[in-house]
């Protein structure tokens, strides 16, 4: 039987900048250099784009003063011999037969490695969240939010009148949460639904988790409400401590 993936072990397991020998600092220099190398290089080949034109353009007629008779087939030919070396240098660089025309910082690696990892550490985590069943999810985020300091009552699924969790913000705001682990994106009647609880329980805010997004029709529906969308990323950051005393989620502009 395979053993159960734990928060701990994501926890311990997450990659840190210096097991890579970074920092923010040295990232912030990392791409800064990369960037002015990458924009160096655009403005020369922009300035070699050019003055190739110019030299086609002066040959073209010159060869039209002097070969009018012949001048458009010539044109014409040399004008399908810049097309097939131009498709052929493309292809060159594409398969990488060719060195980068510019240079990278000497840590870039470092830096690759590490959102390599970063984006596997957050793959990982998002598979442990989609298997969980949809009681021992409400769990989990309500664990999340104590262990943040927050005020949490766990309802006991049965008879919940529509809400999984309440939360007492630190303002003392009254926030009511219904967590769906559904895989897909959940569609505009739960968010109505959501909304009549609101009202029905006098709250302040209403929260929608739902691991697998919400349909453009929801998102449209919780503009300018008293409502929020949360979805899997959103509880890794949250999990992963992304917060500034409030809550903060990634896909949301606004602070509950």
């Amino acid at each position: 039987m395979a053993q159960e993936i734990t928060m701990e072990d994501k926890i311990m397991n997450k990659p840190e900048l210096a097991n890579f020998q970074l920092n923010e600092g040295l990232v912030k220099e990392i791409e800064d250099y990369n960037e002015k190398q990458k924009v160096g290089y655009q403005k020369r080949e922009t300035k070699k784009g050019v003055i190739v034109v110019i030299l086609i353009f002066g040959f073209c007629v010159f060869l039209f003063w002097n070969f009018k008779g012949y001048a458009f087939l010539i044109i014409f030919i040399l004008g399908w011999v810049w097309v097939l070396l131009d498709s052929f240098i493309y292809n060159f660089k594409k398969t990488g037969t060719k060195k980068h025309a510019y240079s990278f910082h000497p840590l870039s690696g470092n830096l690759e490695n590490y959102k390599k990892a970063k984006e596997l550490y957050e793959r990982y985590q998002s598979n442990f969240w989609f298997s969980l069943s949809g009681h021992k999810f409400e769990k989990e985020v309500a664990n999340i939010l104590r262990n943040l300091g927050y005020k949490v009552i766990l309802t006991k699924g049965s008879g919940d009148q529509g809400v999984d969790i309440f939360v007492d913000d630190i303002d003392g705001k009254k926030i009511v949460i219904q967590c769906k682990a559904h895989k897909n994106p959940v569609g505009p009647n739960i968010i109505r639904e959501l909304q009549g609880v609101v009202i029905h329980f006098k709250a302040d805010k209403g929260v929608l988790i739902n691991l697998g997004g919400f349909t453009k029709g929801v998102r449209n529906f919780v503009e300018n409400k008293n409502l929020y969308l949360v979805d899997v990323k959103d509880i890794i950051n949250l999990q992963n401590g992304l917060h500034s005393g409030k809550w903060e989620f990634a896909g949301v502009n606004r602070k509950l």
